[in-house]
């Protein structure tokens, strides 16, 4: 055990007290951080490999640390060597209770990553889906698109198949259509546009998503827009040979009240 005695002869004897609340942080051991920021430990300080002490608490899932370097004055938003900050770390982890924390400690849920990919893009694209429903739930927006593709949250999760084993969906957390339903409820524009001019629906054509085309199409969607090439959702079904979807888009749209008919050439 690496007492509170031990440091203090450490410390007399040279030991750096930055380089030690990085010890204390890999090893889990709060007592050992609350006390290192008392002996005047920088948690804004990057060590040798350029992490930061509340990046480096959030890869590990270790929120009560976090909690413990936020009070001490860590940056809530402050990038590492890797252009990282504590939330895209916790995305990374899938780890709802260090979001959560950052959330509402006020962390910047819109900052970006160097491509321009937002915390909710980037949980979404990497499978983060647990990470993906916390930020929806903390209030990120769900109509941002800052990449220079101009997609969507609804977007990327109209590429997300649904998993076929329940194993997959419980370890990976919410399936990707209750995250599309979580989006739509949040305001998630159902029929915006790509800057191709490509739809949710073209999206969730091209990709065979079945389930997603019927809740697109239950939220609104409208499958006659064309994208800038001239393709419906359909057309694009069509073409990629996908019969999950076009049999979706057929049946569902041609159901819709008012609705006009639905061909492709």
């Amino acid at each position: 055990m690496v007492t509170r005695q031990k440091l203090e002869a450490w410390l007399a004897e040279g030991a750096n007290v930055n380089d030690e609340l990085f010890n204390a942080i890999s090893g889990g051991d709060a007592d050992r951080v609350a006390f290192l920021i008392e002996k005047g430990a920088d948690v804004n300080r990057n060590d040798g490999l350029g992490h930061l002490p509340l990046g480096l608490a959030a890869s590990m899932r270790k929120t009560h640390l976090m909690e413990l370097l936020i009070k001490g004055g860590a940056k809530l938003d402050a990038a590492d060597r890797d252009q990282m900050t504590a939330l895209q770390h916790a995305i990374n982890a899938n780890h709802v209770p260090s979001i959560s924390l950052l959330a509402a400690k006020g962390a910047d849920l819109e900052k970006g990553t160097e491509s321009g990919y937002t915390p909710l893009e980037l949980a979404l694209g990497e499978g983060k889906f647990f990470a993906a429903k916390a930020l929806i739930d903390a209030g990120a927006k769900v109509n941002v698109s800052n990449n220079a593709a101009k997609v969507t949250p609804l977007m990327v999760v109209a590429t997300l198949i649904q998993p076929k084993q329940r194993l997959n969906q419980i370890s990976l957390g919410p399936t990707p259509l209750v995250l599309a339903e979580e989006l739509i409820k949040k305001g998630a524009d159902v029929n915006a546009r790509s800057s191709e001019g490509v739809t949710p629906l073209m999206v969730a054509a091209g990709h065979n998503n079945a389930p997603v085309i019927g809740l697109l199409l239950r939220s609104g969607a409208d499958h006659a827009l064309k994208s800038s090439a001239g393709k419906t959702a359909l057309d694009i079904a069509v073409e990629a040979q996908n019969e999950a979807a076009v049999g979706a888009l057929k049946f569902l749209a041609a159901a819709r009240p008012n609705s006009q008919p639905v061909t492709s050439q």
